[in-house]
């Protein structure tokens, strides 16, 4: 493989997590029969391809949902509803996982999308996040209904890489689906198959090589929170670093340095048990010591502050 310099991501189930057995269920609700070949990962009617390239628009889309359903009668949120069902969230740390590969790449944002998805998104980025698009994690982010063309067609990565002067060789796409990839693979684009669930998206860069070695706290502190995922263990962390602040207030005020004795055992006690009994997994610690001793005071913070929550979702 060639010096990767650039890193073209898909969307969903990367870093956004959708569930096709919900929207599936959704769909059979409204009456849609045979779901398999109407609507799944790897086969769907034609009726979402044309979507997906403004080919339609949302209103007829919603007719052809209505036809398929042989139900005249469903009415555009009863539709929308069962067609959103498929979207879950960002998962994760995920938004700071992509400001520390931006860092070190130049990363784009390639997804096959539709009017009532993006619109939905939109309006999920804004209202928890408090963000108004993804500009701000990629270089350019393309959606297949804006661009009239989508994944596989080579056309879509062609556009692209024309568009922003890639060379193929230099560029890695990562998706979930492999037919995606073997259309990618046909633009000359060097490809990984996202074989994990998007919460584990640090831990496939890291496991391929993008995101190996870390050279800043900035670029450290995604994967740390990627470790810290279980609420007990963040729970621990959090009393065992109050701790040791307590610690070194009772030195001061009692003038006694012998309290500093006991910060080690305090301080990685009760994140060792987080890890070995509840994340299971290996404490940074052992590679990382500076960084992840920094990291365990900014969570404490980001948890004091509710900037991260004790409960990742």
């Amino acid at each position: 493989m060639h010096t990767i310099k650039n890193i073209i991501f898909d969307y969903g189930n990367v870093i956004f997590e959708i569930n096709f057995k919900r929207a599936q269920d959704a769909l059979e609700q409204l009456g849609i029969s045979d779901i398999e070949a109407f609507f799944a990962h790897k086969n769907h009617n034609t009726l979402f391809d044309d979507f997906e390239t403004a080919s339609i628009s949302p209103i007829q889309f919603r007719d052809g949902i209505r036809t398929a359903a042989n139900n005249n009668n469903l009415n555009d949120a009863e539709i929308d509803e069962a067609w959103n069902s498929l979207l879950i969230g960002v998962s994760a740390n995920n938004h700071d996982v992509l400001t520390a590969v931006k860092n070190k790449y130049r990363t784009f944002l390639l997804s096959n999308n539709n009017e009532i998805h993006y619109n939905w998104i939109i309006n999920y980025l804004k209202s928890t996040f408090n963000i108004e698009n993804y500009d701000g994690f990629f270089e350019k982010a393309y959606f297949s209904h804006l661009m009239k063309l989508r994944k596989p067609n080579v056309n879509i990565f062609e556009q692209m890489m024309k568009e922003n002067n890639l060379n193929p060789e230099e560029t890695l796409f990562i998706d979930d689906s492999p037919q995606h990839i073997a259309g990618a693979k046909k633009a000359g684009l060097q490809t990984i198959l996202m074989d994990v669930h998007p919460k584990d998206l640090i831990n496939f860069l890291n496991k391929n090589g993008i995101l190996q070695k870390f050279t800043s706290l900035k670029e450290f502190y995604p994967f740390y929170l990627s470790e810290h995922r279980n609420f007990t263990s963040r729970v621990l962390h959090f009393i065992g670093t109050g701790l040791v602040f307590l610690i070194l207030i009772a030195a001061i005020l009692f003038h006694d340095w012998r309290f500093f004795v006991a910060i080690p055992f305090i301080g990685y006690g009760f994140a060792w048990v987080g890890h070995f009994f509840f994340e299971k997994n290996k404490p940074a610690t052992f590679q990382y010591p500076g960084y992840s001793l920094a990291s365990d005071f900014i969570l404490f913070f980001d948890l004091l502050t509710g900037k991260q929550s004790f409960k990742v979702k």
